[in-house]
């Protein structure tokens, strides 16, 4: 089984909130990785940051991403992301394009995505989530 950790999974590993370590060694051979968008935005988050964190949050996504790795993203991700993104906002329930670029990656990689925002992508149809929170 594949498991990709979304953006907010990402940061309670990094700031080692929960029982997300647990979970991650209770899947033994499971591939557990993010995905190139939620580096991105965690990026984004140790860049944002306050000047005396900035360089520790870099050294502790580079250590993260060294470990984890992460999911790139594909053409299938993009046909994933067309007939999502066309679909959600045909019904009124459009997501932010991100968070919609994430779960396409899942879904091309046939993984869980493994987040903290359940409800919010519940409208992706096929997406298998788990909250290790």
């Amino acid at each position: 089984m594949i498991y990709i950790l979304d953006t907010n999974t990402c940061i309670f590993w990094l700031k080692d909130v929960g029982n997300l370590r647990q979970q991650v060694n209770a899947h033994g051979d499971d591939k557990i990785t993010t995905n190139i968008i939620s580096v991105a935005e965690l990026y984004f988050g140790a860049e944002n940051s306050a000047e005396q964190h900035r360089e520790h949050n870099r050294v502790k996504l580079e250590e993260l991403i060294a470990v984890i790795g992460y999911a790139g993203f594909s053409e299938t991700a993009a046909k994933h992301f067309g007939e999502q993104k066309a679909r959600l906002r045909k019904s009124g329930q459009p997501i932010a394009d991100l968070d919609l670029l994430i779960a396409s990656i899942a879904l091309a990689e046939d993984a869980i995505l493994v987040t903290d925002n359940l409800k919010h992508f519940e409208r992706i149809l096929g997406l298998r989530l788990e909250n290790w929170k």
